[in-house]
Parts: C-alpha cells; structure tokens; sequence
C-alpha cells in the first residue's frame, strides 16, 4: 500500500495549478509542508499557505502568500497545556485546541477560494487541520492528505506504542485490534464525533462511517507519506492507499551567521544536542545528557529554544541553529524523535539517539533503529540499553568524521511528482 515509484509518474498536466498548503502545529511539524509549498512555487503554482497566526513571519519570510486559520492565542494554550507531551493525552489536547478550533476559518477560507475562481483547487493538509477534511464532504476540490510520520497511520502489524510502550511481538492480531476498538469507544470517537457529526449534520452531510481515526481522517483522494518506504518496515494493511514521496527536508532562511555551524576542533568529538522546536517533556533529560557527553570530552551543541544561550569551551548553546548546517560537521545527534530531525540525521547519515515523549517519537525511534542498522530500539535514551550503547559509542569513538558528505534534498522531485501522479489519476477518473 505504500508506493514510491513517482518519480517515473507522467509529467504534469494543467488540471490545477492552485494549491492551498496547510498546517497546524509546532515549527517542525510545517516545515515539510513549507517544503512542499516551496516545490510547487518554484514550478510557477499559486500557493497559499495555512496555518496558526504565531507562524505568519515564518511562512511569510519563505515568500508565500499566508492565511491563518487559528489564532496565536489558541496555538499558545496548546503549547503550554501541561498534558501536551502526555504519551496518552497529548491527542486530545491537539485536536481540542488546534484541530477544532480552526474548523470553521479552515472552511470559511476553502469555501472562498473555490467560489472565487473556476479553476480547480487542490488542498494539501495534514490530518489536524481539521477543517479541510470536513470541507471536502461539502465542497468542489481535490483534498490531498499528508503524513509526516507512519504512525499517523493505523495497523495491527508491529510495532504498536500504547501510552509510549511497544506492544509485544507476538501479541495475536486479535488482541491488537480490540485494543484500536477499546481505544476508540472510549477515547477518540467520544473526542471527536460530536463536533464532525453536528458539523456534517448543518449541511446536510451523514454522520461518517466507522471510526473516525481509521479510515475516514484520510482523504478519499490521495494520501502522501512524506518519508521513504524503506523508513523502516511498512505495514501491509493501512485503511488507505499512501504515495510515499520521501523526506521533504525544509530548514528555514538563516536570519543571521550561525556560530554552531563553525568547524569543531580536529580531535573532540562533536555531539548535537537537540530539544525540538517546541520545549517538549524529554527537554530537561537531554540537557542532562548534553552535559554527560560534555563531561565525557565532547564538543557539545546544544540548540535548545528553553534556556539562554551561551557559550564555554567545549560547549555552545543557541536557542535556534540551523540544523543542516550543524550536522554537516557533527558526530553523533541526541534529539526528541520529531520526524523533522530524523530526517535531517539520515539525510546527514550521522548517528542519532532519540529521547521520546509523545506522538510519533517512539514509532520513529524503532525505525529509526531499524534504518541505522541497529538493535530495535537501541538507540532510545528512556531505555537502558541506549544509554549503554551511547556511552560505549562515545567511549569507543576518536576520530571525528568531518569529511562526511552530503547531497542535496530532491524533495521538489519528490513532492512534485507525487502531486503530478494525482492529477493523473483525476484525469483518469473524469
């Protein structure tokens, strides 16, 4: 169910040339959306870009035209919510302050542009933008539903994380669906259908079949996986069909010289350490960590947006950096597991070992491990056996890898021809 074979997909049509890009969340969850913004400008589209007003200078700086569909106050609620990095109640907290409260200006706006012009229109989105999704029952446009991470997608193949713990290997496919089934009696669907029924009901839409996580949040368009199909082993049986187009790799425009990005001193081994772009619950285990490695000999990185910067020898610290840059030099990542940072560590193929929390975190831990050739899980910090795997690297590690070469993210290639196979298939379908 997931292909990546886009890149021989046939060139574009001229079926739409107007997409809306949209996104809620924390800077690192709109950068493959701002990548894919981005590819799409540069072949001469017209893009708009949706999302929280708190990330209008981010998105307006990388030249898109911008809408917000969810005020900055909302977005800071959600931010500062003390269950936000809970690994069962995290959810709730998006979809209560993000997802439901951008519904109506999500679809306000869509409903806009599609009476504005006869031309049609392709709406990219991720799941939490709620509104888009309710939008496509009611109007005239090509939804294309976009996951930055696998998890977002359900299965009873391994591995499954419940409240942050990895459900046994052999645990009968059974057991594993009652789970889902108790999961959303219980939790999602109280969470979740009130709102999307009453919506649906004003106009004049039925109430959506079967679990609302299952099937129905993905669009009956198109879903695209941005990550590559060998991210690890993908499951066989996702409710939906998923293009997989691959890492979409975004870092924003530096707005000054970045001092991390210096080149580290011949003989120390150089060690990032990453909180996320959102101070997130593994935040105060990696500065420990930061400070274990410093205390082992490393030239520490630290880019932590929750403490002052500062800088010492054989340690530096900066709220922001670009991460790119300062991988290019680097040994070894410590990080939260966003799938933003794994990415980036792969693109640099450096070795990565991930605190997580929440959400996506533990599923990219495990496949990260798998894509590093490691142990399953070994590479997870909350777990003893990556703490002793660390420090044996940083034991066992002399010779700094400078050298290491990179090359250039395709995600225009990518993105692009995934989006060209969708038009495709509309042309096929009309």
């Amino acid at each position: 169910v997931c292909s990546s074979d886009l890149l021989d997909a046939p060139r574009r049509t001229a079926v739409s040339r107007r997409y809306l890009v949209a996104s809620l969340g924390s800077a690192g969850d709109l950068y493959p959306s701002l990548a894919i913004a981005a590819a799409l400008a540069a072949r001469g589209d017209e893009v708009e870009f949706l999302s929280s007003e708190n990330h209008r200078s981010l998105v307006e700086s990388q030249g898109h035209r911008f809408s917000a569909i969810l005020d900055a106050r909302s977005h800071a609620q959600a931010q500062d919510h003390p269950l936000l990095w809970h690994p069962l109640h995290g959810f709730g907290v998006l979809w209560r302050y993000l997802a439901q409260r951008s519904l109506e200006a999500t679809f306000e706006l869509i409903k806009a542009r599609t009476e504005s012009s006869t031309e049609p229109l392709t709406v990219v989105a991720s799941p939490l933008v709620l509104g888009a999704r309710l939008a496509r029952e009611v109007l005239p446009f090509r939804l294309v539903t976009t996951h930055t991470a696998p998890s977002g997608l359900r299965t009873l193949e391994g591995p499954m994380f419940i409240g942050g713990r990895a459900l046994p290997e052999g645990l009968p496919r059974v057991a594993r669906r009652a789970l889902w089934w108790a999961l959303d009696r219980y939790k999602l669907e109280p969470m979740a259908r009130p709102r999307i029924d009453g919506f649906l009901r004003r106009h004049g839409r039925p109430p959506p079949p079967g679990p609302i996580f299952d099937r129905w949040i993905h669009s009956p368009d198109t879903v695209l996986g941005l990550f590559p199909k060998d991210f690890g082993p993908m499951p066989s049986d996702w409710p939906v069909a998923v293009h997989c187009t691959g890492f979409p790799l975004f870092q924003p425009k530096p707005e000054r010289e970045d001092p991390l990005s210096d080149e580290a001193p011949p003989q120390r081994l150089v060690a990032v350490v990453y909180t996320g772009s959102a101070v997130t619950a593994a935040a105060d285990h990696l500065r420990q960590w930061a400070a274990t490695l410093h205390a082992l000999g490393c030239d520490v990185r630290l880019i932590d947006p929750g403490t002052p910067e500062q800088t010492r020898p054989g340690w530096r610290g900066r709220r922001w950096a670009n991460l790119r840059e300062v991988l290019r030099t680097a040994d070894l990542l410590l990080h939260h597991g966003g799938i933003g940072t794994v990415a980036e560590a792969l693109h640099a193929s450096i070795p990565q070992w991930i605190w997580p929390s929440a959400y996506d975190q533990f599923d990219n831990a495990w496949r990260a491990s798998c894509t590093q050739g490691l142990p399953t899980g070994s590479n997870r910090l909350d777990q003893p056996m990556g703490a002793e795997a660390l420090r044996q690297f940083v034991q066992a590690s002399r010779t700094p890898s400078n050298s290491r070469k990179q090359t250039a993210p395709r995600h225009e290639s990518f993105v692009t021809a995934a989006l060209d196979a969708v038009d495709c298939d509309r042309l096929a379908a009309s």
